[in-house]
């Protein structure tokens, strides 16, 4: 439906004028502008069919009229579009057999940004009347089509426009949004006469908007006074709601309150005003009800978002937050709307923001998605480990319009057994399981080896290429080690660019052979940056009963140094 008002709103409003109407692009350069629209009155009054003026300039319009003598000029539009403001002229009109004499007004037509459109042309044969002013039409249909669109937060805005606009389509001296509160209406939006009134109660029992409300009939009242569908008539008079158009609002199966303009004066409306307020009763409510829907929607996303055991954040291009979730905002112990609009370097001090810089600028310049973990220290001092994922909004032109941060604080989980970066066992859980290995070969003194794996030049990876890259090869190597290994080996990161491996059942040649493949099927993947990461490797055979985790590892440690002395990518 709402698609649908967009198409149609326009052309039935034209229809409901009783004046003649032409809308033109706003090109100016000459011949220019071209006819792009015009009502069934202007064929009427005219005898001009509208599939014989598109594309024809208004000097189609004028008998005997050429482009250098055309009485509405191309001078006299662009001062018109120069400042804003319309103009009225009397032209001759000569076209599809019907001759006569027109007052014309002309009137600039904006989008809804302030761009210029196009102009209107409203003419009637001179000394005619016309009950409804035409050329305000024209402002409000164009700014009408915009109703609909963007976001549908802003309904205090579009409610006192429709106000507004029944008030000025319909003649009349005052508009009204009502909406319905328990037993009472309340006036919600007000234009004209009704200013001031904002937020005036009437009950729905007894009131003309009470019965239009709860009936959904579309009231046109000639004098309040005499209704017998309101019992309010002398409280209306003395407002200045003689005679009015009310019409409820509703969409499918919801009610919403009523909208309504009033007259001080006696009959003041006919049906011509009556349609045109349906119409806006229609799109206001349709507004309404998208409103209602997105806030519900929204209501249910934010308890989701707000349950999240982590922080939540939108951060757009120019690195400024434009959502958070409840958790992100008690984290820095700001209320979310002293979060929205800040920068991150504001918000997380400029030491913790240069340390996540690069990932950020990562996620926002290539559009990919970025993990990692990184030890931050915050404006309260405490330095705390989190772990981030960023996840790029990508607009349908490919650029980045910003990104969807989600933050965990692993401070503590950096304690318990997998390393977040790798998914690996951390060192803490691998002393634990070799701790018990350990025993197990003294009682049955069942071969147990150890690997320990150190990253050559980690360094050089960080300061060359980018913490990111070195993150890269970090969990590369993680995967070629996990692969490798026995589902009875332990895997784990020992710290920083070490790993080790625990290999139950496994003598020195063994476990000597293991870590050769590991090393050679690095050696042998060239980086994207075009260097090889390499591994240097140290591996001991658990011996005697006296045998400790740390001796082992002590074993394992003075090979691996060996491995190192010796020029690297090599085991020991």
């Amino acid at each position: 439906m709402t698609e649908q008002l967009l198409e149609w709103l326009p052309r039935r409003l034209l229809e409901h004028v009783s004046d003649a109407v032409v809308v033109t692009d706003d090109q100016l350069d000459p011949p220019s502008p071209h006819i792009v629209d015009a009502n069934d009155a202007w064929e009427r009054l005219t005898g001009c069919k509208l599939s014989d003026a598109l594309g024809q300039t208004p000097a189609f319009l004028e008998s005997g009229c050429s482009a250098d003598t055309q009485r509405i000029s191309l001078e006299r539009l662009r001062q018109c579009l120069e400042d804003g403001r319309g103009f009225d002229a009397e032209v001759d009109v000569g076209s599809g057999g019907t001759r006569g004499r027109m007052d014309w007004r002309v009137e600039p037509i904006s989008d809804p940004t302030g761009m210029s459109a196009g102009f209107a042309f409203v003419a009637r044969r001179t000394g005619a009347e016309s009950r409804t002013d035409t050329t305000n039409a024209f402002h409000v249909i164009h700014e009408l089509r915009d109703l609909l669109k963007g976001q549908p937060l802003d309904l205090a805005r579009k409610r006192q426009q429709v106000a507004r606009t029944a008030m000025h389509l319909s003649g009349a001296e005052a508009g009204v949004v009502e909406q319905a509160e328990g037993t009472e209406m309340v006036y919600q939006a007000v234009a004209g006469a009704a200013e001031g009134l904002e937020a005036t109660r009437l009950p729905i029992q007894g009131s003309a908007s009470g019965y239009c409300h709860t009936s959904g009939e579309a009231l046109l009242i000639a004098d309040t006074r005499t209704d017998s569908r309101t019992q309010l008539g002398a409280q209306a008079a003395d407002i200045g709601f003689r005679s009015g158009v009310l019409v409820p609002l509703v969409h499918g199966d919801q009610r919403f309150g009523v909208l309504k303009v009033f007259s001080s004066k006696w009959a003041a409306f006919g049906q011509a005003e009556r349609d045109f307020v349906v119409i806006l009763a229609g799109l206001l409510a349709a507004v309404m009800y998208r409103t209602r829907s997105y806030e519900l929607e929204a209501g249910r996303r934010r308890h989701l978002v707000d349950a999240l055991p982590m922080l939540v954040a939108y951060v757009d291009a120019d690195r400024r937050y434009r959502e958070v979730n409840a958790a992100y905002a008690d984290w820095f112990g700001q209320p979310i709307s002293e979060v929205l609009g800040k920068s991150v370097w504001e918000l997380i001090g400029e030491s913790a923001y240069e340390r996540i810089r690069p990932y950020m600028d990562r996620a926002l310049e290539t559009g990919e998605p970025v993990s990692y973990e990184e030890t931050v220290t915050f404006p309260n001092d405490h330095p705390t480990v989190i772990s981030v994922d960023y996840a790029p909004n990508v607009a349908s032109d490919g650029s980045v319009a910003g990104v969807y941060a989600l933050v965990r604080d692993v401070t503590k989980a950096k304690a318990a057994d997998l390393d977040h970066l790798t998914e690996l066992p951390n060192r803490r859980r691998f002393e634990e399981e070799a701790h018990r290995q350990i025993e197990v070969h003294r009682r049955h003194g069942r071969p147990l080896s150890l690997i320990i794996a150190d990253i050559d030049h980690l360094k050089w990876w960080n300061d060359t290429q980018g913490h990111l890259i070195g993150d890269r090869i970090i969990k590369q190597i993680a995967e070629l080690l996990r692969g490798q290994a026995r589902a009875t080996d332990l895997v784990a990161r020992w710290g920083g660019e070490e790993f080790v491996i625990l290999a139950p059942e496994t003598d020195l040649d063994g476990a000597a052979t293991l870590a050769e493949r590991v090393r050679a099927q690095l050696a042998s993947e060239p980086q994207p940056e075009g260097e090889a990461a390499t591994l240097s490797l140290g591996v001991a055979e658990a011996h005697g009963d006296d045998l400790s985790l740390r001796g082992l590892i002590r074993a394992a440690d003075d090979a691996l140094y060996a491995a190192k002395d010796a020029g690297r990518n090599r085991v020991v």
